[in-house]
């Protein structure tokens, strides 16, 4: 006794392929670049500097404007790695707020050697 009481045909509903899900690196990464696109830091969340590179890339030497060049970066060393960060924001031990070189510079741009300051 396997019949249907009625024809289930038009109420199947054939789903995709479930989407690859992103690593929490790779979404990071996609989000700190749409911030750039919109005009934002992606650590600090403050707007562009108004002379920041309108289309960074990542690799080769940091520009004027941008994070690499900035005095409020800082290395913090932890075993045998180094990892770049911004003192205008809170630091974590975590990637979330590892600063990257070749990012647009924020309003709060600073090329003040350190000693300077």
């Amino acid at each position: 006794m396997t019949e249907a009481l009625f024809d289930a045909g038009p109420f199947l509903v054939e789903h995709d392929e479930p989407a690859e899900e992103l690593s929490a690196d790779r979404r990071r990464t996609l989000r700190q670049r749409a911030e750039i696109a919109n005009g934002r830091h992606p650590l600090a969340g403050a707007p562009l500097h108004a002379q920041a590179p309108t289309d960074p890339a990542p690799g080769g030497r940091p520009l004027p404007f941008t994070c690499g060049t900035c005095s409020h970066r800082q290395t913090h060393r932890h075993n045998s790695r180094s990892y770049q960060k911004c003192d205008l924001v809170p630091v974590t031990n975590g990637p979330g707020t590892d600063l990257r070189l070749w990012w647009p510079a924020c309003i709060n741009y600073d090329d003040t050697p350190k000693a300077a300051r």
